[in-house]
């Protein structure tokens, strides 16, 4: 199994207070290598929750993270920082590209601690052909479209070749053609290259294009069957 979240307990507040919410309650998931899994759910359910878990962005109150049979839920310092850069690539819903440089500079903003300027290159080239984006590649986020900003997130994401994507409603800024799209770059990913896919999102339609669906809702996650 690549990546496992066992029996995962999250709550944010102060016991028997008002503002006391449990997020996770007992929530276990496996994810297999370019498995592509949707979670849906209404909002404040601890969908972005679940996400920071398995990317290790935040820590359980109760259960473990294992990452090819490893538990990372204590990692800390350099250890922590290899994970999250390596094994993991994060889009968000908001692409949060850093807007003095190109979008080229930005799709290599995470390979730096690598310090292997000619492979991270010659990767980010292919990455943005792929993507469409190479004839957009000396323009600043301020000149992109929505869509061209996202979709560069992604490539930034899928940078360093991680084993996992972890994708918190990449769409959601999107109009429908342009959240059909990255969706189909998102899927051609995961196909090609095998990268275990993992997306939080509101639309239902979205969602069926992926192999597994869950629904997370009252601190449980529970596979949607059909």
């Amino acid at each position: 199994m690549l990546l496992q979240l066992k029996h995962i307990s999250k709550a944010y507040g102060q016991k028997e207070s008002d503002t006391y919410q449990v997020v996770l309650d007992d929530v276990s998931l496996d994810i297999e290598v370019g498995q592509r899994i949707a979670v849906t759910g209404p909002s404040g359910s601890g969908k972005t929750t679940l996400l920071n878990m398995a990317g290790s962005l935040d820590k359980p109150d109760q259960g473990q993270v294992l990452y090819m049979d490893s538990d990372i839920t204590g990692l800390k310092g350099k250890g922590l920082e290899q994970f999250r850069n390596q094994a993991v690539g994060f889009v968000f819903q908001q692409h949060y590209l850093l807007p003095q440089f190109t979008l080229f500079e930005n799709v290599l903003l995470p390979t730096l601690p690598n310090k292997n300027a000619k492979e991270a290159g010659s990767r980010a080239e292919d990455l943005i052909k792929r993507t469409g984006l190479w004839d957009h590649r000396n323009k600043k986020p301020g000149e992109l479209s929505g869509g061209e900003s996202q979709r560069t997130a992604v490539v930034r994401a899928l940078i360093n070749n991680p084993a996992v994507l972890l994708a918190d409603e990449p769409t959601g800024s999107l109009d429908h053609e342009n959240s059909s799209q990255l969706f189909d770059m998102l899927i051609e990913f995961s196909r090609c290259d095998e990268v275990a896919l993992v997306v939080v999102t509101h639309s239902q339609e979205l969602a069926r294009r992926m192999d597994t669906v869950y629904s997370l809702k009252s601190g449980k996650l529970d596979m949607i069957t059909e």
